[in-house]
């Protein structure tokens, strides 16, 4: 699946819900469980033990899924998991490293960012997309809001 296909189906369903389980085989479990009803999409965290063996294992069983890797902070990471069949990685930051290696392999990459600075940051950097994290304490969805909103020079 190229870059471009992932990202159409990444909008046509308009999620990719974030796996966080206490195994891989749990991951494997709920990623299964979303494909069978309907939402082709998903995101295994790094912080699940064997993250990049549940990666690989839906990578395989299902070639139409679209599987990325979450919560990936480095270089090494990023690397191990496009090698097990991540077609797409996000970030709870911005990680330079982390596009890099994302737009070196034709792979979707959504870095996290909150301030416009590094909302721009990322886009300039080749972000496909941009997870905005944490918003809670920013106020949500008003936050998002407002970095959505054109501000003229006179603040109107």
């Amino acid at each position: 699946m190229t870059r471009e296909e992932v990202k159409a189906r990444i909008e046509e369903i308009g999620i990719f819900p974030g796996i966080r389980a206490s195994s891989a085989d749990q991951a494997v479990y709920a990623a299964k469980t979303l494909y069978d009803a309907g939402v082709p999409v998903a995101e295994i965290t790094m912080t699940v033990p064997g993250a990049v063996n549940a990666i690989s294992e839906l990578a395989q069983k299902y070639p139409d899924m679209v599987v990325g890797a979450g919560t990936v902070l480095d270089k090494e990471t990023a690397e191990r998991c496009l090698d097990f069949g991540a077609r797409f990685l996000t970030s709870t930051g911005l990680v330079p490293e982390v596009i890099g290696s994302a737009l070196k392999r034709g792979v979707v990459v959504i870095p996290g960012a909150l301030t416009p600075t590094e909302v721009i940051a990322a886009w300039k950097a080749g972000a496909d997309y941009v997870k905005i994290c944490p918003t809670g304490a920013m106020g949500g969805e008003l936050y998002i809001r407002s970095l959505k909103l054109p501000r003229r020079a006179n603040g109107t």
